[in-house]
C-alpha cells in the first residue's frame, strides 16, 4: 500500500469518512465533522500534513473490542478505506506513511478536531464523539506526539479547513 495520493481538485479536497490524505506545500483540504474526528499529523520541516476522517474509535466484532493481539480474524476482507474509518486502525497507518517518507515519528505534531456529542445519551449509549477524541488522544500520548491544535467536543458539527501544508486550521460551527 502506497502513500495516499494528493490529487486536489482546484487546489482543494473534501475529506470523506475513511479518507487518508497527504497535503503537500500549499494544498488545501476540508471536511465536515460531527461526532467523527479528523486526526492530523504534521511534519513542519517537510511541509507535509496527513489527515484522516474517522467515524468510530475502534471496530468491534460480536461484542468484542478489537485490539492488537485479538485472536478473532474479523479484519479479513476489510478494505483499506473501511479500516480507515476507525481511529485505532488508521493511526498506525498514518505513522507508517511518514516513516516511508523518511520522517521520524519524534518530529511529528498532532491535531484533533470534531468529536461533538450529537446523539441523545441514554443509559445504554456511549458518547461516540467523546470516545473518538479519547482514543485519538491516547494514541498521540502513547506515541509521544504532542497535540498542537485541538477543537473538539461541544454539541454541534464543525467545518475544518486545512491549509498551506502547515498546522493552521480554521474550525467553525457547521
Amino acid at each position: 500500500m502506497g502513500i495516499p495520493s494528493t490529487q486536489p481538485l482546484d487546489r482543494s479536497r473534501f475529506i470523506q469518512i475513511g479518507d487518508l490524505f497527504f497535503l503537500r506545500g500549499d494544498e488545501t483540504a476540508w471536511t465536515v465533522l460531527g461526532s467523527c474526528v479528523s486526526v492530523m499529523l504534521h511534519a513542519s520541516q517537510a511541509r507535509l500534513t496527513l489527515l484522516c476522517h474517522a467515524i468510530l474509535p475502534l471496530r468491534s466484532h460480536e461484542g468484542l473490542v478489537c485490539h492488537e493481539d485479538c485472536p478473532v480474524a474479523c479484519m479479513e476482507g476489510l478494505s483499506c478505506r473501511d479500516s480507515r474509518r476507525y481511529v485505532r486502525m488508521v493511526f498506525p497507518e498514518m505513522l507508517e506513511c511518514f516513516q516511508r517518507e523518511g520522517i521520524p515519528i519524534a518530529s511529528l505534531r498532532g491535531g484533533l478536531f470534531g468529536g461533538a456529542s450529537l446523539f441523545r445519551k441514554g443509559p445504554r449509549t456511549m458518547d461516540i464523539g467523546a470516545a473518538n477524541s479519547a482514543e485519538a488522544r491516547s494514541l498521540f500520548t502513547s506515541h509521544g506526539i504532542p497535540i498542537i491544535a485541538e477543537h473538539t467536543g461541544g454539541h454541534s458539527g464543525r467545518r475544518v479547513v486545512f491549509r498551506d501544508g502547515s498546522a493552521v486550521v480554521t474550525s467553525t460551527s457547521a
